[in-house]
């Protein structure tokens, strides 16, 4: 893990406002935790909030601040949860 003066670096130079900040250290402590179901919503509802590309720079900063292992893992359940959406999508139409 690293230092917290890094990982405040870290996340000062995305400039996220004080809500993106917050949602990042909830978005990194549900893959951190493996929390399947919370990683999931947050990363939909950031989507949501602020579009893909602020959701696509938080993702961002998540790998700058966990471990090798734990984004892996976060990275396998994003993409899971991008095929149900797609399969969803596909029998809505």
């Amino acid at each position: 893990m690293l230092s917290s003066k890094l990982q405040a670096s870290i996340i000062k130079s995305y400039k996220f406002n004080l809500e993106q900040k917050l949602w990042l250290m909830k978005y990194v402590e549900s893959i951190a935790k493996r929390d399947p179901k919370l990683f999931i919503r947050l990363l939909h509802e950031s989507d949501d909030r602020w579009g893909t590309e602020m959701a696509l720079r938080i993702h961002e900063a998540a790998t700058y601040l966990l471990s090798r292992k734990d984004m892996e893992w976060g990275n396998r359940v994003a993409e899971v949860a991008i095929q149900l959406l797609r399969l969803e999508n596909q029998f809505t139409r």
